[in-house]
């Protein structure tokens, strides 16, 4: 009964729709005052047509009009990316329009400040001591009017409040968020958020986060591969290879290839291996790493931490491994190994002792391959204070792609990894993560070098977990399949497209398949339809269009209800051969059943062919509905060169639209 309940979820994800209300338009990101990227880009909602824009005058963004007459409500989340200036003020929205308008500022003292006007005339000005701005957080700011009241909320709580206030009869047009103030300094913010009703209400207290991140426009090559543990290569490969992966990531410990000291030799079985990888069409990453009994300092821990305290001595044995493997299977030996990742999950050490053990290995396996890639070891949880560390030290000279883990068992593949903090700061979503060790990663690289990241692990640990993990953090199988497909097409429209997932086979947590069968989970079927979407060998253009997802009033409410917010997602992809793919999901918590499906409509700015478009759900691989066996169709409709799709189900599970443009 539960995979049937699922089915009749998830095959249901297009329909009709009624009219819109809400409209968040997702807008492309920057800052025209201070030149610097502004991350995540701006999400705006707002009821006019158009979106955000960069202003290069004496804002960072403007709006396309001014805020409505008579009543409604603006919401700003921002945090700082610079720190105010004692005895400075700073301008934070103005719309101000021949002299009839609203101001508000950050005063001398840090607190919020607010100045009303119709015509130079009815002018109040007041500030608020208890809305300090905090310099370290998001600040959320909600301005709310109407003929009887104007309230501005802040941190969640209201500051001001005056009834049957004199509102200026014309708004202006809103210029948003790092105004100068003196025409000397800017004061930049980041924007999580900006949300503007023409009701005098917020919608659900201030829950819809708007926090879109819009996709990095470039070309990928998907590459969905898996991490393997076991060997069992009679029976586990063929069914890793009816995934559709091609790649896989894995390791023969130094321990393994140095079982004696000073002799370096495999077992037979290392080799059987090997060669069933190559009948079952794999393509290995092979994992440098862990320490060695012979070598390792007294007292050393074991695993990912026996970087921790090792001498030259250490990392000179650790070189001749590398040359060994390289030696072994490179272009020297089988042929089979192209990629070496050295080390895993190498951040329980300083990024110095890292550095030591890199250094060996490049150097060694470089002087017999000198056409291997080398790989940055897979950095656990997104340690962004490590990496940066490293590659001050020299990283970028020495490797061809970056490795990241970043695992959020107890959130969403979409959501920021608060626990991190300490490492990363505040951060507002996975994307601006991701970011954030992007920019990083560019800025210390040597000139003219691109160095890519890649996702070589990432996962989430089921319902059936070993007692040693968190039975809170455990999510369902089919929550896993739901979380392994937004993942992965995220990445890929953030320009990630090397991926491997943790992992293909176990018996119990985290694998697509388990027990001694190899029975597939729902997260294996959900990696093949992908597959199949996204094949191995094709290259598609991540586009940079304006997407606009509106909602009625009603559908708004039920998301919010589902979902806790709406976070809706919209990635355009086009395949070489000129095929269009738009892929539509909810962010948030997924759930194993869901008995209502908001709709929502999907504005595009060009037209489309309004026959023969194809919907496809990724985590069955069907493209019919339920209840008729027909396959589902949406409705197109196009007006003066922009297309609306009306009715798409958003569900927590990405829904793949085959579009035809006209």
């Amino acid at each position: 009964m539960r995979k049937r309940v699922l089915i009749l979820f998830t095959a249901c994800c297009v329909m009709l729709a009624g009219a819109a209300e809400f409209r968040w338009d997702f807008s492309r990101s920057g800052d025209g005052c201070t030149g610097r990227a502004v991350l995540p880009p701006v999400a705006a909602v707002t009821l006019k047509d158009g979106a955000l824009e960069t202003g290069n005058t004496s804002a960072c963004y403007r709006l396309p009009a001014g805020l409505p007459a008579g009543s409604g409500s603006l919401l700003i989340r921002f945090r700082p990316l610079a720190a105010t200036e004692p005895g400075r003020e700073y301008c934070l929205l103005d719309v101000m329009e021949g002299g009839s308008g609203l101001r508000l500022w950050i005063d001398r003292n840090g607190n919020f400040a607010c100045d009303l006007r119709e015509n130079w005339r009815n002018c109040f000005w007041w500030t608020m001591p208890a809305a300090k701005l905090d310099a370290g957080r998001w600040n959320e700011l909600v301005l709310l009017w109407s003929p009887e009241k104007l309230s501005i909320r802040f941190g969640g709580r209201t500051v001001y409040e005056k009834k049957q206030p004199v509102l200026p009869s014309k708004w202006g047009q809103a210029v948003a968020l790092g105004a100068f103030s003196d025409g000397k300094a800017a004061f930049p913010l980041r924007i999580a958020s900006l949300i503007l009703s023409d009701k005098a209400e917020f919608p659900a207290g201030g829950r819809i986060q708007g926090t879109f991140v819009r996709p990095v426009a470039r070309r990928v090559k998907p590459v969905f591969g898996l991490n393997l543990h076991t060997r069992n290569s009679d029976r586990e490969l063929p069914v890793i290879a009816g995934s559709g992966v091609r790649r896989v990531r894995f390791h023969f410990s130094w321990n393994e290839a140095e079982s004696e000291k000073g002799v370096m030799q495999l077992p037979q079985s290392a080799f059987d291996f090997m060669a069933s990888l190559d009948r079952a069409g794999l393509e290995p990453l092979m994992i440098l790493a862990y320490g060695n009994r012979h070598y390792n300092a007294p007292g050393t821990p074991g695993g990912f931490d026996e970087l921790k305290g090792q001498n030259a001595a250490f990392h000179a044995g650790f070189g001749r491994y590398a040359r060994y493997m390289a030696e072994t299977f490179g272009s020297a030996g089988s042929g089979q190994v192209k990629e070496y990742e050295v080390w895993n999950e190498e951040n329980g050490a300083t990024p110095e002792e890292y550095m030591a053990v890199l250094r060996s290995a490049v150097g060694n396996i470089r002087a017999v391959d000198p056409a291997a890639k080398i790989i940055f070891g897979g950095i656990s949880r997104m340690d962004h204070a490590f990496l940066q560390r490293c590659f001050e030290l020299g990283a970028g000279k020495l490797v061809d792609a970056v490795a990241l883990h970043p695992y959020r068992q107890e959130v969403p593949p979409e959501a920021s990894y608060q626990s991190m903090r300490r490492f990363n700061g505040e951060t507002a979503n996975y994307a601006e993560e991701l970011l954030k060790m992007r920019e990083t990663v560019d800025r210390l690289s040597p000139a003219g070098k691109s160095i890519p990241l890649w996702i070589t692990e990432f996962g989430y640990w089921t319902v059936d977990a070993q007692p040693s993990l968190d039975p809170a953090a455990s999510v369902s199988h089919d929550v896993q399949a739901k979380y392994l497909l937004r993942s992965m097409l995220q990445n890929l429209a953030l320009g990630v497209d090397r991926y491997y997932w943790y992992r293909a086979v176990d018996s119990a947590f985290f694998g697509l398949t388990c027990g001694p069968g190899y029975l597939p989970r729902p997260g294996y079927f959900a990696l093949r339809h992908l597959n199949a979407k996204f094949p191995p060998g094709s290259e598609f253009e991540v586009l940079d269009h304006e997407i606009a997802v509106i909602a009625d009033t009603e559908n708004r409410r039920r998301l919010e209800v589902l979902y806790g917010s709406f976070d809706p997602h919209a990635y355009l992809f086009r395949r070489q051969d000129g095929a269009l793919f738009l892929a539509l999901w909810n962010g948030g918590r997924a759930a194993d059943r869901q008995t209502e499906l908001p709709v929502a409509d999907v504005e595009l700015p060009f037209e489309l062919a309004s026959e023969n478009t194809g919907v496809y759900d990724l985590l069955l691989g069907s493209d019919r509905a339920w209840f008729t066996s027909e396959p589902v169709r949406v409705r197109i409709r196009n007006r003066n060169g922009r297309s609306r799709i009306e009715g798409v189900k958003f569900c927590d599970t990405p829904v793949l639209l085959e579009l035809k443009t006209r």
